[in-house]
């Protein structure tokens, strides 16, 4: 189980230091390349998989003890917070990480609105 879990720390490391972008709070879809345009240029934040990260990263961090990757996980769910409430069914990953950052930090949520939760 040990291996399991450095592999997976492997990969969400190597994922952060090419794909997370600090400013905006989150994973870009892919790694930018010299000599992009037109829409390739334009950085896009998945909102899904951006809550799907954030769930690896909660889940990695406990079964770990990592800290830096708990930040990040707490960082990525409040970028999402502010553009949640407009994507209806689609807002599950979302609400699914909410709950899984919840149950592991009783009293304490990333909640839409809360300025705490600003990531600007």
């Amino acid at each position: 189980m040990d291996d399991y879990l450095r592999w997976a720390g492997e990969a969400l490391d190597l994922a952060l230091s090419t794909l997370y972008r600090e400013p905006a709070a989150g994973f870009l879809d892919r790694r930018p390349a010299a000599g992009d345009f037109g829409s390739l240029a334009v950085p896009a934040y998945p909102f899904s998989q951006n809550a799907q990260a954030a769930c690896a990263l909660l889940r990695h961090a406990r079964a770990t003890g990592r800290p830096d990757h708990l930040s990040v996980a707490v960082r990525t769910l409040c970028g999402l917070s502010a553009s949640y409430e407009g994507r209806g069914a689609f807002a599950a990953p979302y609400g699914s990480a909410l709950l899984l950052y919840w149950n592991g930090n009783p009293g304490k949520a990333c909640l839409p609105g809360d300025p705490a939760c600003n990531p600007g």
